[in-house]
C-alpha cells in the first residue's frame, strides 16, 4: 500500500469517529432531557390524600417557598406545597393534591383544611 492511501484511510477513519462520537453526544443529551423533563412533568395522575399537619418547613432562603410537614394516614410523612395566600394550622386534617410523574416520583401540593370541605 501506498503512504498516500493509508493516510486517506486514516483521515477517513478519523473523521467517521468523530462523527460517531458527536452523535453518540447528541443522542445522550436528548435522552438525559427526557428523563429529566419526564421526572418533573406530571402525567395526569391526580389524587386527593388526606393527613395531619405536623409543621412545616422552608419560608426562607432562595426559594422562599413553604411547606406543611404532613403525616399522611398510611402513616408516611410528606412535605406539601402551601400556596403564599395559605394559613399553617398544626395538629389540623388536611387534603393534598398528589402528582404522579411517568417513573412514580410523587409531588404533594396543598388543596384544603379538610373541615372546610365538609
Amino acid at each position: 500500500m501506498s503512504d498516500t492511501y493509508k493516510t486517506e484511510l486514516d483521515r477517513i477513519e478519523k473523521r467517521d469517529r468523530r462523527q460517531l462520537y458527536w452523535a453518540g453526544i447528541f443522542f445522550f443529551l436528548i435522552a438525559l432531557l427526557f428523563i429529566s423533563l419526564s421526572l418533573f412533568q406530571y402525567s395526569g395522575r391526580i389524587t386527593n390524600v388526606t393527613g395531619v399537619v405536623t409543621g412545616m418547613t422552608g419560608g426562607s432562603g432562595r426559594s422562599g417557598k413553604t411547606y406543611l410537614v404532613v403525616k399522611l394516614e398510611n402513616g408516611i410523612i410528606v412535605e406539601a406545597l402551601l400556596p403564599e395566600y395559605g394559613s399553617i394550622q398544626k395538629d389540623r386534617k388536611v387534603i393534598l393534591e398528589e402528582m404522579r410523574t411517568i417513573f412514580g416520583y410523587k409531588r404533594y401540593f396543598f388543596k384544603e383544611y379538610a373541615e372546610e370541605a365538609e
